[in-house]
Order: C-alpha cells, then sequence, then structure tokens
C-alpha cells in the first residue's frame, strides 16, 4: 500500500513537473512570438512612416519645379502680362499633374505709392482688382496674378504683407533666394477654414527683389490621394507644434 501510495505520488510529481515544463514552454513561445510581432510592427511601422515622408517630399519638391518654372518665366521676359500667365499656367493641367495646390500666382513686391498704378493696370483685363487690406508695414506683396482665377478669386489682391506667418516666409525667402513655405494659415478662398500653406520662390532683376512665383494649397488636399488606405496601416496625425495639420485614422 505505501508502494503504491508511492508510486502515485511520484507520478503526480512526474505529471505537476511535465505540465510545468508544458506551461513553460508555452509561456516561453509566446513571450517569443510576442518580441517577434512586435519587432515585425516596429519595422513596418518605420517603413511606412518613411515612405510617407518621402512621399510628402517627393510632391513638394513637384510643387517647387513648377515654381521655378516661374520663375524662368519672369526672367526671359520684361512684363508678363495676365495672358500670358493665364497661358503658362493652363500648361500645367494642374488637376491632374499638380493634385493637392489650388493654383500657382504671382506676387509682385512693390511700394505703396505704387499700389493705384498697379491697380489700373491689371484692371485692363480684370475690372475688380483691388490690393487688400491697408496696413502700415512696409513691404507691399499683392497677389497680381493668380490662376485659376474662378477658384482662388478672394485671393486676387491679397497683400500677403498684412500677415506674419505670410510675410515671414517671403522675407525668408527674399533673403535666401530659397523657395519658402510659409506657417500654417488659412487660405482665404478655402470655405473649410483648415490649415493650408502658402509656397514661395523668389524672382530677382539684378540683385534686386522684384516678387514671388507662389501656390497655394490646403493641407487635406496636399495629402489627399497620396496616401492609399488600402495599403496603409498607420493612423496619421501630423502637427506643426500643438496645431493639427493632418488626422486621418485607420479604423481596425
Amino acid at each position: 500500500m505505501q508502494i503504491k501510495q508511492s508510486i502515485d505520488k511520484s507520478f503526480h510529481v512526474i505529471h505537476l513537473f511535465v505540465l510545468g515544463l508544458s506551461l513553460f514552454a508555452t509561456i516561453s513561445a509566446w513571450y517569443y512570438v510576442q518580441e517577434q510581432n512586435e519587432q515585425k510592427v516596429i519595422r513596418q511601422f518605420n517603413r511606412e512612416a518613411d515612405q510617407t515622408v518621402d512621399l510628402i517630399i517627393e510632391r513638394l519638391k513637384k510643387y517647387e519645379e513648377a515654381l521655378w518654372a516661374g520663375v524662368a518665366l519672369f526672367k526671359a521676359s520684361d512684363e508678363v502680362n495676365f495672358q500670358e500667365w493665364k497661358k503658362f499656367v493652363e500648361t500645367f493641367n494642374i488637376g491632374q499633374r499638380y493634385k493637392g495646390i489650388n493654383g500657382i500666382g504671382v506676387i509682385l513686391n512693390i511700394q505703396k505709392n505704387d499700389i493705384k498704378s498697379l491697380e489700373k493696370r491689371i484692371r485692363k483685363d480684370q475690372p475688380k482688382f483691388k490690393v487688400y487690406p491697408e496696413h502700415n508695414n512696409k513691404y507691399y506683396l499683392p497677389i497680381t496674378y493668380i490662376e485659376p482665377l474662378e477658384q482662388n478669386f478672394k485671393a486676387h489682391g491679397l497683400d500677403i504683407a498684412h500677415e506674419k506667418n505670410r510675410l515671414e516666409a517671403a522675407l525668408k525667402s527674399k533673403e535666401t533666394k530659397l523657395a519658402q513655405i510659409t506657417g500654417p494659415i488659412v487660405l482665404v478662398q478655402d470655405s473649410e477654414k483648415t490649415p493650408g500653406f502658402l509656397f514661395y520662390a523668389p524672382f530677382f532683376d539684378q540683385e534686386t527683389f522684384k516678387g514671388m512665383v507662389y501656390a497655394p494649397f490646403v493641407f487635406k488636399r496636399l495629402m489627399a490621394g497620396l496616401l492609399d488606405r488600402n495599403n496603409r496601416h498607420l493612423s496619421l496625425q501630423i502637427f506643426d507644434g500643438e496645431d493639427v495639420l493632418y488626422l486621418s485614422l485607420i479604423h481596425i
């Protein structure tokens, strides 16, 4: 009886030992799989994050090329008129080739006493053109041409020197002679009042700052079509400081 009890006890201990080993092996395997899955998720996250940044940069570079093409037009001509600018922008087929930007325009650097003469000249083609709003800054940088005009009509004549973000980027573009993007602004032509930007490329006559070719864009339109939701596994949030520029969640 004692032998039987001893054997039963021995088998019970062995059973528990085997069960313990099995449990230990299961837990170890679970942790290993979890760690492998986490590493896989991290690698996928880094890969998709890098791809997203690259796509944004690639699109902005494409916009910049269009701006410098406009600068080249001004360098090749003493004066580009309204019709010439309209024809130039139409060649870009913005709706298809430059998705995200609202148009391509020209901002001229003028003196305050030149405002009336500029208005008179532009009104030959656009009778409603008016430089606005009034301000006391020493720079006057009105949007003189913008195409397509219909969807950007509210911006036509806007003096970008009236507002800090617009002006600071313009002056930096002037000083560096490089393309610059403003801080977040609300475009006057955006009825939804979502975050937008202006993208500037400066042009000069010798060393005299004459103005900028620019493109306005709403950030969410920049992102539209850039990321394929069916192949994307990231919830994307883009901030400028504490300001949310873009938010796109993946619902699982």
